[in-house]
């Protein structure tokens, strides 16, 4: 699939999405393949392409090719139109009324605004910088906002009158952006691999994040019902190669390589795989003798023996990775019962431990909802205490530091309402002492 230019155009515009969209969802459990090709759409024309975005209301794909917009019906995967006359296009927005749309002209130094119903040109906005890129339409301020890589600055333009109202300086080059739809612009800083947040009333910069072993990101998604970017934690190639595997270490995360794990700590799903990069920082910066093997899941699949899926790893396969005698801590986004279930053929499944849903708690705050379901870094950080042979005796102030930042937590909540600002801007390895000091956000796909 990788192969094929349009699935790598996905790839590239969804690297944020993908490392939580392709997990296995319980509906498809039963299907014997999950995932398949349904198609091939062949774009013809010439030029080198970026991003592409669905209309789904009107079965449209836009997709950018040099110096034209392509229009794909989705139904049929026919091209219905082209957008031609520009110089360099990366993006697309579209307004939430259905009129308009909005391409990011790079090599025009412009944003581009056409009619939706007849894909005419309508108006050509010079941005004042250089470099238009990722583009998003805001709908609480009906504003445009065009991030430029050359002149490393947002441009702001009115959707009504069609004029640039701010150029905000950024402290990098900005890639794909997101929005929560209620004011507040979110994007990536590839060069210094950085999350910048803009606030779309004021036209002011308010944050800046690092993203600490996030290396150029490029995709960001936003969790509209969570209320929580996604920045993508792999570069392109890496998060291609991930997709294809569906599981694999993420060596970046961990620190057993040339040896044996003392544990293996597992992750599938968006929140598990947060809380789990924050529990091994945690451990590390506290036991950094302690090897730990990061171990990412995207295709449920992968964990039964090929016998019972198409997609399952070999035995000699999953016990190199899992190993068969070390324990592993397994943070699921769903039942941990699921996970036992397709792991029961496997050799040291005892070894297995697995966090997830267990249908507790209420709508408080969003790592109190870990906290009482147990998939928050702290119990999974003391799993590893508990389980791992050796490390129980001798990390009593560590337990013990764990119990008390969880009696802080619940204090906090109930005072505050909203989680610690040291949860909240926790990001990986960009500061010791993470229990208690500051860190910054750090999402996965």
């Amino acid at each position: 699939m990788q192969n094929h230019p349009l699935a790598r155009l996905l790839a590239h515009s969804l690297a944020a999405a993908a490392l939580s969209t392709l997990l296995i969802t319980p509906s498809l459990l039963s299907a014997q393949h999950p995932y398949k090709i349904i198609d091939h759409w062949k774009i013809g024309g010439e030029g080198g392409w970026d991003y592409l975005l669905a209309d789904p209301p009107a079965h449209r794909l836009y997709i950018t090719r040099g110096p034209q917009v392509v229009v794909v019906d989705t139904n049929t995967g026919k091209q219905i139109g082209v957008i031609a006359g520009l110089h360099g296009t990366h993006g697309i927005a579209l307004d939430n009324a259905g009129k308009f749309g909005y391409i990011s002209d790079g090599g025009g130094n412009a944003v581009v605004v056409f009619d939706r119903a007849t894909l005419s040109t309508v108006a050509t906005v010079p941005t004042g910088g250089q470099g238009p890129d990722g583009i998003v339409f805001e709908p609480a301020t009906q504003t445009v906002w065009a991030f430029e890589g050359r002149s490393k600055d947002a441009a702001v333009i009115d959707a009504a009158t069609r004029k640039v109202v701010a150029l905000i300086p950024l402290p990098g080059k900005p890639e794909f952006p997101a929005v929560d739809g209620n004011g507040t612009v979110f994007d990536n800083i590839e060069d210094k691999s950085e999350l910048v947040r803009l606030d779309a009333h004021t036209l002011k910069l308010t944050a800046t994040w690092p993203l600490t072993g996030c290396e150029e990101p490029s995709g960001l998604a936003f969790d509209v019902a969570g209320k929580q970017p996604a920045p993508v934690w792999l570069t392109m190639e890496q998060a291609i190669k991930h997709c294809d595997a569906g599981l694999g270490i993420w060596e970046w995360a961990s620190n057993d390589r040339g040896g044996e794990p003392d544990v293996v700590m597992a992750c599938c799903g968006d929140v598990p795989t947060l809380e789990t990069l924050a529990a091994v920082d945690f451990l590390r910066q506290r036991l950094p003798e302690v090897k730990i093997r990061v171990i990412n899941v995207l295709d449920l699949m992968k964990l039964q023996p090929p016998s019972e899926h198409p997609h399952g790893l070999p035995d000699t396969v999953f016990d190199s990775l899992f190993t068969t005698d070390k324990p592993i801590i397994f943070a699921f986004h769903g039942y941990p019962w699921l996970i036992h279930r397709l792991t029961y053929r496997r050799n040291g499944h005892a070894n297995i431990h697995v966090r997830g849903y267990k249908e507790e708690g209420t709508t408080t705050t969003p790592f109190d909802m870990c906290v009482i379901n147990d998939i928050d870094r702290f119990h999974l950080a003391n799993d590893v205490i508990d389980r791992t042979p050796g490390l129980a005796a001798r990390c009593a102030y560590i337990k013990q530091e764990i119990r008390d930042v969880l009696v802080d937590h619940r204090e906090y909540i109930r005072v505050h309402g909203d989680d610690m600002p040291e949860i909240k801007r926790w990001a990986w390895g960009a500061a010791k002492g993470a229990a208690r000091a500051g860190s910054t956000e750090g999402d996965n796909v």
